[in-house]
C-alpha cells in the first residue's frame, strides 16, 4: 500500500466525507469529487483511490487485481476491518472523534456514484441523486429527517447547479444494512456506536455531476447545501475587535445578507442553530466582542436597528426578534458558564435549550451555577423549572415602587403573599398619575390573560365530566338508580 491509495484529509468542520468506491472502475470520479468537496468546505475525508470491490460473484477467481491489490470493499464494515483496518477504517473513527472533540456532533456523508439509469429506475428522471439513511425493512436509521429535509431543500434550490435528490425508503441505496459503511457508528454495530454521529449515503448520477465537466459544480451545490447543516468552524473571539463604523444611514446590502443568512440557521430549530446565530451575530455586529455584545453596544448601530426592523416585518419563514436577542444571550451565557469549571459547564450542556433560555434573568453566577446543578440532580420539566426560578427569585427593592409592582405581576405568586410592602395604600400614592395608569392597564391585562385562561380550564373540565359520565359502567348506572 502507498500513501496515495488512501487519503486521508483533516478539516476544521464538523463534516466528514468518505468515498469507498473511488476506485476508477468502481464509482467513477467519487474520489475527486469528494476531495473538490473537502476542500470546498475544508472538512475531514477519507478516500479510496486504489481498492476495487470484489467482481461478481462466480466471474473470477482471482483474490487480487492486476496491480496485485486486494479486491476489497471499502463500504462494507466486516470487509474493510479484516483487511484494511489501520489504514481505512481506523482513520474514519480517528477522523470522527477528532469532529466531536471540536465540534460536539458529526456528520458523515458515505458518497458513492450510481449509474444514470439505476437513478432514474429508482426516483424517476426527474432524480440526480439518492439519499440514504436507513430505511429499509426494518429501519436502521442513521440521519434526523430535519437534517435530510433541510438537504434535499438546499440542494434543490442552488442557484447555478441544483441537485434534485430523493430519500431512499427501501433498496440497495437505504444503507440499512448493518455491514454498510452508513451503520458504522450506529448501534448496529456496538463496537463503534456513537451517538453524537449523524450519517447520510449519498448516491449521485453520472451524467451533468460526476463528468469530468460538471465535478466543480456539483462540489459547489453540495458545499453550499452541506455547510448549514453543521456548526461554524471559529466561535467568535474578543481579540477580533472591529471599529465602531459611522452609518448615515442603513446598510440594505449587508442587512439583507445577514437575514438571509439567520433565516437558513433559523430553519435547522435546534440549540446548535441559536449558538450558531449567536456567535455570527457577535462577529457581525459586535466586532466579535462579547462584552460588547453583553453591553448590547453593537459596532454597527443603523445596521443592527434596520435588521431587527427587518426580522420584525420578515415573513413567518425567518427568526423572529425574541429569537434573535436569545441566540446572543445563550453565547453571553456560554461564555459566563465556563468560568464556573468544568463540572458545572457540563452539566449545563445537558439542559435543555427551555431550561437555558429561562436561565437567562439570573444574574447571580454562583445562583445560576446552584441552579444548573439542581435541575439536573432533580430531573426538572420546563414547568418545574419555571416554578422554581420563580420562587427564588430576588425581592424587589421598596426604592423603585414601579418597577417592583410590575415585576409582582409578573409572577402571580408574589401577589398573593401577606404583608407585602409594596402593595400598600401609601406606595400607591407615592405614584405619578402616569405610572398608575400604566401599572393599571398591565394589570388589566394580566387579568384577562388570567380569565380566559379560567374559562378555558372550565371547557376542559366540562369535557373530562363527559369522558367520566361516558365511561360509567353498567353497574355503576345500576348503583345510581338504587
Amino acid at each position: 500500500m502507498t500513501a496515495s491509495d488512501i487519503k486521508i484529509i483533516t478539516g476544521n468542520t464538523g463534516i466528514l466525507i468518505i468515498a469507498p468506491h473511488g476506485h476508477r472502475k468502481n464509482d467513477e470520479n467519487t474520489a475527486e469529487l469528494a476531495a473538490i468537496l473537502a476542500e470546498q468546505l475544508k472538512c475531514y475525508a477519507v478516500i479510496n483511490h486504489a481498492y476495487q470491490r470484489p467482481p461478481k460473484v462466480h466471474t473470477t477467481k482471482r483474490e487480487k487485481d492486476k496491480k496485485g491489490r486486494l479486491y476489497v470493499d471499502l463500504n462494507r464494515v466486516d470487509q474493510a476491518k479484516k483487511h484494511l483496518n489501520d489504514e481505512y477504517l481506523q482513520p474514519i473513527i480517528d477522523c470522527k472523534n477528532q469532529i466531536k472533540n471540536k465540534h460536539g456532533a458529526v456528520l458523515v456523508i458515505v458518497l458513492h456514484g450510481a449509474a444514470d439509469t439505476n437513478v432514474a429506475k429508482e426516483g424517476g428522471p426527474d432524480i440526480d441523486a439518492i439519499l440514504g439513511t436507513g430505511n429499509g425493512q426494518q429501519n436502521r436509521l442513521t440521519c434526523s429527517s430535519e437534517i435530510t429535509d433541510r438537504l434535499v431543500a438546499s440542494l434543490k434550490t442552488h442557484p447555478t447547479h441544483p441537485v434534485r435528490a430523493m430519500i431512499a425508503l427501501k433498496g440497495k441505496y437505504s444503507g440499512w444494512d448493518r455491514r454498510n459503511i452508513n451503520q458504522l457508528f450506529t448501534a448496529r454495530q456496538p463496537d463503534y456506536y456513537d451517538e453524537v454521529v449523524q450519517s447520510i449515503q449519498f448516491e449521485i448520477k453520472y451524467t451533468g455531476f460526476r463528468d469530468r465537466g460538471n465535478l466543480g459544480n456539483t462540489a459547489k451545490c453540495l458545499a453550499s447545501a452541506l455547510e448549514v447543516l453543521v456548526e461554524p468552524r471559529e466561535e467568535a473571539k474578543p481579540s477580533q475587535q472591529l471599529p465602531v463604523i459611522i452609518e448615515d444611514e442603513a446598510d440594505d446590502a449587508f442587512v439583507e445578507r445577514c437575514y438571509n443568512h439567520l433565516a437558513v440557521i433559523f430553519s435547522r430549530h435546534f440549540e446548535g442553530a441559536m449558538r450558531e446565530a449567536g456567535q455570527y451575530l457577535i462577529q457581525e455586529f459586535y466586532g466579535g466582542d462579547i462584552n460588547l455584545a453583553r453591553q448590547k453596544k453593537p459596532t454597527r448601530p443603523k445596521s443592527n436597528e434596520a435588521l431587527i426592523h427587518r426580522l420584525h416585518s420578515g415573513s413567518q419563514a425567518g427568526p423572529s426578534k425574541s429569537w434573535i436577542y436569545n441566540a446572543i444571550k445563550l453565547v453571553i451565557e456560554y461564555e459566563d458558564v465556563k468560568t464556573l469549571g468544568d463540572d458545572i459547564f457540563h452539566t449545563y450542556g445537558n439542559l435543555l435549550l427551555s431550561h437555558k433560555v429561562l436561565l437567562f434573568p439570573v444574574a447571580d453566577l454562583a445562583t445560576k451555577g446552584k441552579l444548573i446543578r439542581e435541575a439536573a440532580e432533580k430531573g426538572y420539566t420546563v414547568a418545574d423549572f419555571r416554578s422554581r426560578l420563580a420562587e427564588i427569585s430576588a425581592p424587589i427593592p421598596a426604592a423603585n415602587p414601579t418597577a417592583g409592582i410590575k415585576a409582582m405581576l409578573n409572577h402571580p405568586k408574589a401577589l398573593i403573599e401577606t404583608d407585602n410592602p409594596l402593595l400598600t395604600p401609601e406606595t400607591i400614592r407615592s405614584l405619578s398619575t402616569e405610572q398608575i395608569e400604566t401599572l393599571r392597564r398591565q394589570a388589566e391585562r394580566k387579568r384577562t390573560r388570567v380569565v380566559g385562561e379560567i374559562e378555558e380550564r372550565q371547557r376542559y373540565l366540562a369535557e373530562y365530566d363527559n369522558i367520566i359520565q361516558l365511561l360509567q359502567t353498567p353497574a355503576d348506572d345500576e348503583r345510581s338508580k338504587e
